[in-house]
C-alpha cells in the first residue's frame, strides 16, 4: 500500500518550520531536566540550565503552581 505524497502548501515556510522544531525540543529539554530533579512544585527548587548554542535569549521558565 503506497501513501499519498507530502504536500507542502505555497505559504509553507522551511525556516520556521525548523524554529518551532527547535523551540519544542527546548520545552521537552526543560521537561526533562524538571523531571530529572524529581518534579520540584516549588519554582525556587528548580535549576533549569538552559543550552548556550540557540541564538535565543531564554528567560527564566514559566510556572504555575495548581492545587490538587
Amino acid at each position: 500500500m503506497s501513501s499519498l505524497p507530502l504536500y507542502f502548501p505555497p505559504t509553507y515556510q522551511l525556516a520556521r518550520a525548523l524554529r518551532c522544531a527547535e523551540l519544542v525540543m527546548l520545552a521537552y529539554d526543560q521537561y526533562a531536566q524538571w523531571l530529572a530533579q524529581q518534579r520540584p512544585r516549588d519554582p525556587r527548587h528548580f535549576h533549569w540550565q538552559p543550552p548556550q548554542q540557540t541564538g535565543l535569549q531564554l528567560s527564566a521558565p514559566i510556572w504555575s503552581i495548581l492545587s490538587e
